[in-house]
């Protein structure tokens, strides 16, 4: 039942090994270990996503205001197009 190598159980946790007694609270110290970085990766992946979004919302935002300014500018260049040929 359990995978023993020179005295010592085998620490290949992608295949779920089981290990004897004796090493099962190491290795499952280690998986601990493991899931606490991994956490604190995907915490710091998602502040990171935050933070970008956030830049990317005040740019879209940014644009919005340019267009909307363009906008502005071509349908006065229109209107004064349009009085000009009217008279």
């Amino acid at each position: 039942m359990y995978t023993v190598v020179e005295g010592s159980c085998t620490r290949d946790f992608a295949t779920f090994i089981v290990c004897c007694p004796l090493c099962q609270s190491s290795h499952q110290q280690q998986q601990d270990k493991t899931s606490l970085i991994t956490d604190k990766r995907e915490e710091e992946y998602t502040r990171e996503r935050e933070r970008r979004g956030g830049h990317e919302r005040e740019r879209e935002e940014e644009y919005t205001r340019e267009r909307e300014k363009r906008s502005t500018r071509e349908r006065e260049k229109r209107r004064t197009r349009e009085r000009r040929d009217h008279y």
